[in-house]
């Protein structure tokens, strides 16, 4: 039986996503908002006794397929897989870690503590930074008005949609620091 060395697939993840980064992205942000997303899924995992072995590795390949777009879980979790499968990760972690990845887009189903932390830690992180982003993309196709309409609704989904009270108590911190023009009315 081969034992796997968690300590080396979490440093090869790490690497990977950052070789890997999609030209959809801003290279800085992408890895800020990746790692942010990691340091809450482990801070959320400490709270509800989680798996953080899953949680490391799928925050650190959640988006590496992010270049398709809408449809970035599935690629995200396909190549997460291939590259996996290269460092022998046994297939019940495998198949946490995919599913994790599969189901990390903002009011997918969920089906384990670890997808809904996952779900949590990227809207936690959307709520700290990516708001910003969204925002700057939205006055780029619509008016400054309809791009505030746009995010403020974006945000109230956001809130809507996280699962563990851990990640709302964050949430409401989070959120409390956003311009109150983007608060949701």
């Amino acid at each position: 039986m081969i034992v796997m060395d968690e300590a080396k697939v979490i440093k090869a993840s790490e690497e990977f996503f950052r070789a890997n980064i999609p030209k959809s992205r801003v290279a800085e942000s992408y890895i800020r908002q990746t790692i942010w997303s990691r340091n809450y899924a482990l801070k959320l995992a400490e709270i509800y006794s989680a798996d953080k072995f899953v949680l490391e590795v799928s925050a650190y390949l959640h988006d590496i397929g992010a270049d398709v777009g809408e449809s970035h879980p599935s690629k995200s979790a396909k190549m997460a897989k291939e590259f996996l499968l290269k460092l022998e990760v046994p297939k019940a972690k495998l198949a946490q870690i995919t599913s994790c990845i599969s189901n990390h887009k903002t009011g997918a189903k969920t089906y384990a503590v670890e997808e809904d932390i996952l779900q949590d830690s990227d809207a936690l992180v959307f709520l700290e930074d990516t708001y910003k982003v969204f925002l700057e993309k939205q006055k780029k196709k619509s008016s400054e008005e309809q791009a505030r309409k746009n995010t403020v609704k974006k945000i109230k989904t956001i809130l809507d949609s996280i699962h563990t009270d851990g990640a709302k108590k964050l949430a409401l911190e989070l959120f409390n620091k956003i311009p109150s023009t983007l608060r949701v009315e």
